[in-house]
């Protein structure tokens, strides 16, 4: 093997060293673009060594026929990356403000353009590389502070060791975030899991919960479906129809 290709999700740190290992003479490239890009815009190759990092592969630097641009106020702080380029689809099918919204066409100093916004949440590190740090609209309110989601996952993956973690927010009947539960795919000690949490983020950010699940429910596109997620809480943040093994009963 020489190549092996991911995307369509954000690549763990942990996974490329898994296959990285597995085939150590093959390329382990990330690659990045949303299907209104059509669909590929930017790709990273992995290395096998320490790095500073948000426990993903950098999802890199767009190829030469993309412009990015992350709508933030410094060029190393966090912001909404916006894509320019030949590859952008004209438009949603019939909707045109659903286009209108995520469509615009301005000069950002390097010409008149056409941009597409894609809600993707990205900084810049010092080389250049652009690091994939989760959805805008998973942004989450929790007791007065703005958490990302796809931060606490992956505390939660460093804190279990586990391949893969999802994080959804529990409403209270008055529609505040009350909680968050977290749900990954290797058993573990749920309170030693919580404490080792506290090492990557503050309290109000670990989850109240973290449930096992062996079968993550996917979207029709293969991503994780995360309402999917939510529907098996019930009110007291426990899992509907759990497996015949408790979550958090041993490793």
């Amino acid at each position: 093997m020489r190549v092996a290709l991911f995307c369509g999700e954000a690549l763990p740190q942990s996974l490329a060293k898994y296959w990285h290992d597995a085939a150590p003479n093959s390329l382990v490239i990330n690659l990045y673009g949303p299907t209104e890009a059509a669909i590929v815009t930017s790709s990273f190759i992995y290395e096998d060594k320490a790095r500073p990092d948000y426990g993903l592969v950098p999802i890199g630097t767009p190829f030469d026929s993309f412009i990015y641009r992350v709508d933030a106020p410094h060029s190393n702080e966090a912001g909404e990356l916006w894509i320019s380029g030949p590859q952008l689809c004209g438009g949603y099918w019939k909707n045109e403000p659903a286009t209108q919204k995520a469509f615009q066409e301005f000069d950002d100093g390097r010409g008149l353009r056409r941009w597409y916004k894609t809600g993707d949440l990205v900084r810049r590190d010092e080389h250049g590389n652009l690091h994939f740090l989760g959805r805008i609209d998973h942004q989450i309110k929790l007791r007065g502070f703005r958490v990302e989601a796809l931060e606490v996952e992956l505390a939660v993956r460093k804190a279990t060791n586990a391949d893969f973690a999802a994080v959804v927010p529990k409403y209270s009947a008055d529609g505040l975030c009350q909680d968050l539960i977290a749900f990954i795919n290797i058993l573990v000690n749920e309170s030693d899991a919580k404490k080792m949490c506290l090492r990557y983020v503050p309290s109000y950010m670990v989850p109240s919960r973290i449930h096992y699940i062996a079968d993550f429910p996917v979207t029709p596109n293969g991503k994780i479906d995360y309402t999917a997620l939510a529907d098996r809480v019930d009110d007291d943040g426990s899992l509907r129809n759990r497996p015949a093994v408790e979550s958090g009963e041993k490793r």
